[in-house]
């Protein structure tokens, strides 16, 4: 039968190259001590915590003692992490409780300032009536009294002179006053734009968090995915050593067929030569017999007559031959004895062959394994080369990330003070300074753009080097195994040549004491010859009728015999012969049954293999997916932060339109405030003018007392209606201020709140990681 030469199987092709890179994430044990690295590749203890943790969802207590021992100086970095973390946390939630305070005052303010405006404006009504009627009354006196007496004329001009002018600073007043209504207006529309700008702006926000959800939602499938991806891997990984193991037992099955079946060919052949060999002696032994049958009946015609010498010779003959036979047979087991000592010595040569070989496959493989130990030590030598440099700039980002927080606090603050600042130069001064830290801040966020960028590459050369260490594991387990595969093979080998050895000494001994035995049997057979030709001549002597007859008889008898004897040793070599073709066939069939199951077991496990493939496959499409999926979410991520970015830049825009009018109302206010203590300054002059008209016209004083009377009430009026005025404008601007206070303060804890999240988040990770003997999982 020949031997199997088929080639590997392209399914076999791939796992070869798909699945070995996930089978040396699990072999990287024999390098060295186990350290806390990344994520994936991580060696030692940490490689049992990741795989245990992946497979069954726990972690064995002994593996997370031996992780955290052997990681000790990593979990202190961690636990100094969370320190720090921690009081970042502290302070983010001080901060937000003082803010929440601060907009829970200004809020309360609000409310109080809300219940005095609409006082305010109740009280601002009552005194209007008030100041109209009194005015009518005023009115309506003055004209009577104007028509009472020529005397006051004069006064009346003066009185009618500050009237006017009186008059002209109502009509400026009552302008001023229409000016501010628009201004009013015109503000009440800017903050109804402002309100609608702020609340999509929020709904941006929103839609920015929905966003960043996605984008985490994405990542975690898309890390389920990779975690299925690998376990497919090394499922495949594990089919692919099942195929190649039954392929090499397919293949050594069908290698001891063929040596038995050429066995059994060359044990029939034996069998079927003897037994041919057998056939022709007995052809012959008849043939001898025949003769010698007929010289026996010519000798017995003759035997009465040479009776007596007859009998001495028929002795002779039987001595004769019983020496003649006892030597074949001899000579028969020395031939026997001979070939089992070829049969052992070449059996000893062959397992003195092969433990010669096998020491030879054994000393080559201390070097190759010297080699790869090499390999591993440079390659673990440039990993934690390539670990400290990103340890290094990891701490450099952080550094930057504290850096940027302070720089954001900073400017949140300094906007705030902008909003409360009074006069342009003050203004101006915070607005450079902002933009001064502004131009910081785009600085240090490039620094930490470029800094992510070193650190995905120190991951990626760390993660190569990781890569070719696992490989370097796999291929040094390989070679140990192969060593102690040879040593196993090798001590078998040996025990079998020294059996071997043993035998050849055993068969040496067997054939030594029939060779010792053969010289005392060649002697005895010479002399019972020499005997029988001795007492032949005699009886030639004395019958000299008979000495063909007895030459003829001892020659046929002594033919017979030899024959005789030569078919018994081909006779007693064919038993052994049979049975040994017998068990050759049966050692073939049960050789055949055996080739069947394991040809059956390879079908099973390909079958297996080529469902892992498949099953590594359908990972892979799913992983591919999940990558897709994580880019949409991230573009959808950006489109939504710039439109939040831009929607921003238009609620800043609108506040400052609403500062410019306020400003513009604060100055209106001024104008009108000086408009009324210059009416309130000439109604003032109106009063004793007034006293005076009463004075002189006697005739009306009660008419003028009343009109003074009535003057008075209307002057301590509009007092009060213009300090009640300046009231509720005082009033409308501190809710005004408070409301943007507070909107600021509201903007500054929504950021404080996403901080102190990001770094709750940050401490349950490390957290996780501690737990899990300092293995990042």
């Amino acid at each position: 039968m020949k031997k199997n030469s088929a080639k590997p199987s392209p399914g076999r092709r791939f796992v070869g190259t798909v699945v070995v890179p996930g089978l040396a994430l699990g072999l990287l044990t024999l390098g060295g001590p186990a350290y806390a690295g990344p994520p994936a590749g991580a060696g030692g203890s940490c490689n049992g915590v990741v795989n245990q943790l992946a497979h069954r969802g726990a972690v064995q207590q002994n593996l997370l003692k031996a992780a955290a021992k052997q990681n000790a100086d990593v979990i202190a970095r961690l636990q100094a992490e969370k320190t720090k973390l921690q009081t970042q946390q502290s302070t983010l939630t001080t901060q937000l409780a003082d803010l929440q305070k601060e907009i829970a005052a200004l809020d309360a303010a609000t409310q109080d300032l809300e219940q005095q405006e609409a006082a305010a404006e109740a009280q601002l009504a009552d005194l209007t009536s008030r100041q109209a009627a009194a005015k009518q009354a005023v009115e309506q006196m003055t004209a009577d009294l104007s028509a009472l007496t020529t005397q006051r004329q004069a006064a009346q001009d003066e009185l009618a002179g500050l009237q006017a002018q009186l008059d002209g600073a109502d009509a400026t007043l009552q302008s001023l006053n229409d000016e501010k209504r628009a201004l009013d207006a015109q503000i009440a529309d800017k903050q109804a734009e402002l309100a609608a700008a702020q609340s999509e702006l929020d709904g941006l926000r929103a839609d920015v968090a929905t966003a960043e959800q996605a984008v985490a939602d994405h990542q975690a499938a898309l890390q389920a995915a990779e975690q299925a991806l690998a376990g497919a891997q090394d499922r495949a990984a594990a089919a692919a050593d099942a195929v190649t193991q039954a392929e090499a037992d397919v293949t050594a099955a069908q290698d001891e067929l063929t040596r038995l079946q050429a066995a059994g060919d060359t044990a029939a052949e034996a069998l079927a030569a003897k037994q041919a060999e057998l056939a022709s002696a007995q052809d012959v032994l008849a043939a001898r017999q025949a003769d010698a049958a007929s010289a026996q009946t010519a000798l017995e015609d003759k035997v009465a007559e040479v009776a007596a010498e007859r009998s001495e010779l028929t002795r002779l003959q039987a001595d004769a031959t019983a020496a003649q036979k006892a030597l074949d047979d001899k000579q028969a087991e020395i031939a026997a004895a001979q070939k089992t000592l070829s049969e052992k010595e070449a059996a000893a040569s062959a397992a003195a062959d092969k433990v010669t070989t096998t020491q030879a496959q054994l000393a080559a493989l201390p070097g190759q394994i010297s080699q790869l130990q090499a390999e591993i030590a440079t390659t673990q030598t440039a990993i934690n080369a390539k670990q400290a440099q990103l340890t290094t700039a990891q701490n450099e980002l952080r550094a930057l990330q504290d850096q940027k927080t302070a720089l954001e606090r900073e400017i949140a603050g300094l906007k705030v003070d902008l909003e409360k600042a009074n006069g342009v130069g003050n203004k101006r001064k915070i607005q450079d300074q902002i933009t001064e830290k502004e131009g910081l801040l785009a600085t240090v966020n490039s620094q930490i753009t470029n800094k992510n960028a070193e650190i995905a590459g120190f991951s990626g050369d760390l993660k190569a080097l990781q890569d070719r260490i696992a490989a370097l594991n796999a291929d040094l387990t390989a070679k140990q195994a192969e060593s102690s595969r040879l040593q196993t093979q090798l001590a078998t080998d040996q025990q079998a040549l020294a059996a071997a050895n043993q035998a050849v000494t055993d068969a040496s001994a067997a054939l030594a004491a029939p060779r010792d035995q053969l010289p005392g049997l060649q002697a005895a057979a010479s002399d019972a010859r020499s005997a029988v030709d001795t007492q032949g001549a005699h009886v030639a002597d004395l019958e000299g009728a008979l000495p063909g007859l007895r030459a003829a008889v001892e020659d046929a008898n002594r033919a017979v015999e030899e024959q005789q004897a030569r078919v018994a040793a081909l006779e007693a070599e064919v038993p052994d012969l049979a049975s040994a073709d017998e068990q050759a066939r049966a050692a073939i069939a049960a050789q055949q049954a055996t080739l069947e199951d394991l040809q059956a077991t390879l079908a099973t496990r390909q079958a297996a293999l080529d469902a892992a493939n498949q099953e590594i496959a359908d990972q892979s499409a799913r992983l591919s997916q999940a990558r897709q999926d994580l880019a949409d979410a991230q573009t959808a991520l950006g489109t939504a932060s710039k439109l939040a970015g831009e929607k921003q830049a238009t609620v800043d825009a609108l506040n400052r339109d609403v500062d410019g009018l306020s400003t513009e109302m604060a100055g209106l206010n001024t104008r009108i405030t000086a408009v009324e203590k210059e009416i309130l300054g000439l109604e003032g002059q109106v009063a004793p003018l007034l006293t005076q008209l009463t004075d002189l016209d006697n005739q009306t004083s009660a008419k003028e007392a009343e009109l003074t009377a009535l003057q008075s009430q209307l002057t301590a009026l509009d007092k009060q209606v213009v300090d009640a005025q300046a009231v509720l404008r005082t009033l409308q601007t501190a809710k005004g201020n408070n409301k943007d206070k507070i909107a600021a303060q509201q903007a500054v804890v929504t950021d404080l709140q996403k901080k102190l999240g990001d770094v709750q988040t940050q401490i349950g990770q490390i957290d996780g990681q501690i737990a899990n003997g300092g293995c990042a999982v």
